[in-house]
């Protein structure tokens, strides 16, 4: 037995011993593999050559060796000047291009750049894989390297990385001087980006839209991510981006980007552009001292700020002038902003509102700085270049120079074609509008006065701009006004000379213009809520009567307007004299000063406060002729269509009831939008009473919190 078990444990290990030489005859063999390899390596081929040459043309030999550049402030290894040596690894040979014998990519000199190239290496600028020793490996074009080499007209991407902060468009050709080596290319595809309006869906260093994805990394994407299957050639990030900017759907089915079919260097400059789009940060002390420190730019050279950050931002869905368009690959259409009919209804207010707030559920994004990323006076910036847009008014001294060519006749006319659709085929007023031909509209107005109102219309009412009229209809307007209507006055025995002495009397004023009130705020808001809450609402915003708070009013109503209409009221409308022995709740001259106080006083506007409702009709009545004429363009439940949707809570609380009357009745050129108002542009009539009617309806969808609910 002990015998046997002596022979087992010999056996065993001289099997053992048998692995073990079998292990060491394999490692010998893979060792001396390795260093035949090695001694036959590409790099080491390539210093052969290269010391050959050398001597031959009497320079120095260069060490064999492995060589290798390393930053670790950039995470860099670069062994690429093992192959490249004359690019600072040893002196250069002159190529054959230039008379001589040497290979200008591997012993050709680097052409000159702002970079130490034996500090930095290759791999920074042209990326690829710098760990490597061969160059299929070193050059990136393997399988699942994340980082490929890149083709030599997109290397100015890397410049971009670096150094775009400092590069502005405004700058011109310039800029391109700051890059390391010629930046043109992705200057030109930074100008392109810019010009293209690419901002207004991507966002991009914390400013732009959130129609498409953000962009700050879209450089870095690993064509492993990518999907080449539809792209045609080879298999690279630059053709697909190539291909996906030609054509966006065919590369990423549902796409909902337009085709961009533009000329080749365009798109190649566009190319190069993406490709620096890169989230890692550069190190500061790599950066050049002299610009450390540089704001970028995305505005087009020689253009106020707002129409740059309009062409940026803007341009691509609303067009250029904001004429709007239709895209179909977002299947919808994006409304004209620059037009005269929405320029001229819409307030200064409601559009920095619009910007700010976006409409959620459309391709319309938030602008503010933590969505969209523009700051405050951008966004003011933008409002301005945008009610730039509107036609400029004639002068009111031109309209004064012009007089003796007007006619009451003429005015009456104008007023019959634009103003019937509110006020009235005989400016008598209704629903929608004060009357026109109540004498104390034009005994207490002054003419600059009506004219302010004319040409700048009040903002968030139904008073549009009509800032587009001639000075010869404008000064017509005004002579009708003061003439009245053509079968004479509206109140017999009216006489204007002696209402305008009363008023002037019971303020103490020699004339009516000369008056400013000096009253108590406080004292002001217990007799307006006392007496006028009823009819303008609680806050003044509007109710039965106008808004007397809206900053439009404010702007366009003198003291001594206001004042005189509280003390002789108004003729044909409900508004009740305050003054005098006919005064239903007699007002002394200091309480009318009170309360002219409490409407300068009130509260300033803040574009995140939805909208009061100041319009309450019958919404069932509304909703009959909703389903008719509206819903075909804004969607059965409002949800939008052709036409903008109603059901958008940002729409709803940006929105003022005067904005969608107006619109309803004078419509909006250039798109399907018709007027349905009374007048010479208008589709079909509905009464004022029908238009309170269907506003009352569309104040149904998803009306703002804290909003009144609809009738």
């Amino acid at each position: 037995m002990g015998f046997t078990r002596r022979t087992d444990v010999a056996a065993l290990l001289y099997r053992n011993l048998k692995v073990l030489a079998a292990l060491i005859v394999l490692l010998v063999a893979a060792l001396l593999f390795v260093a035949v390899r090695e001694h036959r390596s590409e790099w080491r081929a390539i210093q052969d050559e290269y010391n050959r040459q050398a001597r031959a043309t009497g320079k120095a030999a260069a060490p064999v060796a492995l060589r290798q550049i390393w930053r670790p402030e950039l995470d860099l290894v670069d062994r690429c000047v093992s192959c490249h040596l004359g690019m600072g690894a040893a002196p250069a040979i002159v190529p054959a291009a230039e008379g001589g014998a040497g290979d200008a990519a591997l012993f050709g000199k680097h052409p000159p750049v702002t970079h130490d190239v034996r500090a930095m290496g290759c791999t920074v600028c042209h990326r690829g894989q710098g760990a490597a020793t061969t160059s299929v490996a070193a050059h990136g074009r393997v399988r699942f390297w994340d980082d490929p080499m890149l083709a030599a007209p997109q290397v100015g991407a890397s410049c971009g990385f670096c150094h775009g902060d400092d590069v502005r468009i405004s700058d011109g050709e310039r800029s391109a001087a700051r890059l390391p080596i010629d930046g043109s290319a992705w200057l030109d595809g930074k100008r392109a980006f810019t010009a293209l309006g690419c901002r207004g869906c991507h966002r991009l260093g914390g400013i732009g839209g959130n129609v498409g994805p953000e962009l700050d990394n879209a450089g870095a994407k690993s064509p492993a991510a990518m999907d080449f299957r539809l792209v045609t050639g080879a298999p690279t990030r630059e053709a697909w981006h190539r291909e996906h900017l030609l054509d966006p759907a065919k590369v990423s089915p549902g796409s909902q980007m337009p085709k961009f079919a533009r000329p080749a260097a365009e798109l190649d400059a566009l190319v190069t552009y993406i490709l620096s789009l890169r989230a890692e940060a550069v190190p500061v002390q790599l950066k050049p001292r002299p610009r450390l420190v540089g704001a970028e730019s995305f505005l087009a050279e020689g253009r106020p700020l707002g129409a740059g950050l309009y062409g940026a931002l803007c341009v691509q869905c609303h067009a250029e002038n904001g004429t709007g368009k239709v895209i179909e690959a977002l299947a919808t259409v994006v409304p004209a902003i620059g037009n005269r009919d929405y320029l001229a209804v819409a307030s200064t207010r409601y559009v920095s509102a619009s910007i700010g707030a976006g409409r959620g559920g459309r391709a319309m994004p938030s602008w503010t700085r933590d969505a969209g990323g523009l700051e405050t006076d951008e966004i003011d910036a933008l409002v301005t270049y945008l009610e730039s847009l509107r036609p400029e008014p004639a002068t009111f001294a031109a309209v004064e120079a012009l007089e003796p060519q007007a006619t009451a006749a003429a005015g009456w006319v104008v007023l019959a074609r634009d103003c019937a659709g509110c006020h009235g085929p005989e400016a008598a007023g209704t629903d929608l509008a004060p009357s026109l031909v109540a004498p104390e509209l034009a005994a207490f107005a002054s003419d600059r006065q009506l004219y302010e109102v004319i040409v700048r219309g009040v903002g968030d009412t139904a008073m549009p701009a009509f800032a587009h009229l001639p000075a010869t209809s404008i000064a017509s307007v005004l002579m009708a006004l003061r003439a009245g209507p053509l079968g004479g006055s509206v109140v017999r025995g009216w006489d204007r000379a002696r209402a305008v002495r009363e008023v002037e009397a019971s303020l103490g004023v020699a004339e009516l213009a000369a008056y400013r009130a000096a009253g108590n705020a406080e004292k002001g808001a217990v007799k307006f809520k006392a007496l006028c809450a009823g009819c303008h609402g609680p806050d003044g915003l509007g109710g039965t009567g106008p808004s007397l708070t809206s900053p439009g009013f404010l702007a366009a109503a003198s003291d001594g307007f206001i004042a005189a209409t509280i003390l002789a009221g108004r003729s044909l409308r409900p508004m009740r004299p305050f003054g005098g022995a006919a005064g239903i709740a007699p007002l002394s001259r200091a309480e009318v000063a009170d309360v002219i106080a409490y409407l300068r006083a009130a509260r300033p506007e803040d574009p995140k406060a939805p909208m009061p409702r100041r319009v309450f009709g019958n919404g069932a009545r509304g909703a009959e002729f909703y389903v008719k004429r509206c819903a075909e363009c804004h969607g059965a439940t409002g949800q939008g269509g052709v036409g903008p949707a109603f059901d958008s809570p940002d729409f709803q609380r940006v929105v003022a009831d005067g904005f969608i009357q107006a619109l309803i009745v004078r419509g909006n050129a250039g798109t399907p939008m018709r007027g349905w108002g009374r007048g010479g542009s208008a589709f079909a009539w509905l009464t004022p009473g029908e238009i309170n009617d269907l506003v009352t309806h569309i104040r149904r969808y998803r009306a703002p919190e804290g909003a009144e609910p609809a009738p």
